[in-house]
């Protein structure tokens, strides 16, 4: 995942520099950036809601026509039915997904970049984070920072204490 967590550190940068350096502001820009370029997805999961609850009183009426026939055959007989309203009607059932998947994944990549900003937005090494930790007395329980638990640094922390 850093390969995708380096160029939207760098997005994150330009936000902080075009912001004077304010990171509020730098991610209320980023977060502005987001949104227009995730609202395409956000009109087409939008559309495929309307779409499946159009469909909706369709499919109940096909259940209905099925109901308490709990055999294999007829189960298997009303889903296809149902599968071939909506092929019919050129809705998929699984249009609304696709776009909520994507923006999860923008979603989970800012965490990272806003919970390690000396990693993806100053593009600092772990060993300078090792080393400005323990210049600054930065500790991990009482334990100092090394190599093996920087996972373990909370760098937003560790910046405060600068």
């Amino acid at each position: 995942m850093t390969l995708f967590y380096i160029p939207f550190g760098y997005l994150l940068k330009f936000c902080c520099i075009i912001s004077g350096n304010q990171y509020v502001l730098a991610l209320f820009f980023f977060a502005l950036i987001m949104q227009i370029v995730l609202f395409p997805l956000g009109i087409k999961q939008q559309k495929s809601s309307v779409n499946m609850a159009k469909m909706k009183p369709k499919e109940q009426i096909i259940r209905e026509k099925y109901k308490g026939r709990n055999d294999r055959p007829t189960q298997m007989k009303m889903q296809q039915e149902i599968q071939d309203l909506y092929r019919n009607e050129g809705v998929s059932q699984l249009s609304g997904c696709l776009p909520l998947l994507i923006q999860m994944v923008f979603i989970v990549i800012l965490y990272q970049i806003i919970r390690n900003p000396l990693t993806y937005i100053c593009q600092m090494s772990k060993d300078a984070i090792v080393e400005l930790a323990n210049q600054i007395g930065y500790t991990i329980g009482n334990a100092a920072v090394t190599l093996e638990n920087i996972g373990k640094i909370d760098q937003i922390s560790m910046i405060a204490q600068i």
